[in-house]
């Protein structure tokens, strides 16, 4: 009912058009009211926040199930091309040691999709010598953000090194400029399989074509401080408005994933924030720990 959405304090001296704007975009993103207007109570109406929070939530960008699925399906192409031009015949899917990475995710719907034998994903930790040396082998790095591309480079550069850059492909859902340039930069060989929308719009793009003022930008990064001072903006402030149905990556504003305890720096309690899209579940101390 809209009721729910225009009797709440923020919000009911909008216009009907608006309420029905808001229930649009809760449908993109599958979200329960309750979980936005909760979300909203962390906003006032004095300092502006609570503004800025209502045209945050209208710029974000949501992947749904069936959107990942699709470049999936999509990616599967050029991925066989690469293949053919190697003379490899077998695809081999690698995702990150850590058993909370969303990249676990992702290899599940990849070897689903493209009707492969889930013998055929791995985690970094379980290649052999014998998967690793067979001449046949295409290796696949999955994950479905990178923001900077710091995280594949820290964990896997050695690994895809070893394997050569030539026998290998990234592939994810979304990837900025700037881990292109860093991936491109320390991987040059690997063949980069660009997503269908390659760079994530982030704050810094929002202020460059007026969706967000400086101001917008300012107290964005004041909030963020609050809530999580150590990413005041996300993971190496990125800035993102991104989320997926699986979860948010932590590259995106933690004003948008926080919960009070995915939020806590060097075991110190969180700030207390009632979160809008969900960050995976894990503990409090890896969160700084990981990149999407």
């Amino acid at each position: 009912m809209s009721d729910t959405l225009s009797s709440h304090r923020s919000l009911n001296e909008k216009s009907d058009d608006f309420i029905k704007k808001i229930e649009k975009k809760l449908e993109e993103f599958n979200l329960k009211k309750l979980d936005f207007t909760n979300w909203l109570d962390n906003f006032r109406d004095d300092d502006g926040s609570l503004q800025l929070a209502l045209k945050i939530f209208f710029l974000i960008e949501y992947c749904s199930d069936g959107q990942s699925i699709k470049y999936i399906k999509s990616s599967y192409t050029s991925i066989k091309q690469s293949m053919y031009e190697l003379g490899k015949n077998n695809i081999i899917l690698i995702t990150s040691n850590d058993i909370t990475d969303s990249g676990g995710r992702f290899l599940y719907d990849a070897t689903k999709q493209w009707e492969m034998s889930a013998g055929n994903g791995f985690r970094k930790s379980d290649l052999t010598s014998e998967i690793k040396n067979n001449n046949k082998n295409f290796f696949v790095f999955l994950n479905d953000t990178h923001g900077t591309g710091n995280q594949l480079i820290k964990e896997f550069k050695n690994t895809i090194t070893g394997l050569g850059e030539e026998n290998c492909a990234i592939i994810s859902l979304h990837i900025t400029d700037e881990a292109i340039k860093n991936i491109n930069k320390n991987l040059p060989k690997i063949a980069l399989i660009h997503p269908n929308r390659q760079s994530v719009e982030s704050i810094t793009t929002h202020q460059n074509n007026s969706k967000l003022t400086s101001d917008d930008i300012a107290l964005l990064e004041k909030l963020g401080k609050k809530v999580y001072s150590k990413g005041a903006l996300g993971y190496k402030d990125s800035g993102l408005l991104l989320a997926y149905s699986h979860q948010c990556p932590n590259n995106t504003l933690p004003i948008i994933w926080a919960n009070g305890e995915n939020n806590v720096i060097d075991g110190k309690q969180g700030y207390p924030w009632n979160h809008l899209f969900e960050y995976k579940k894990i503990k409090p101390k890896e969160i700084t720990n990981q990149e999407e």
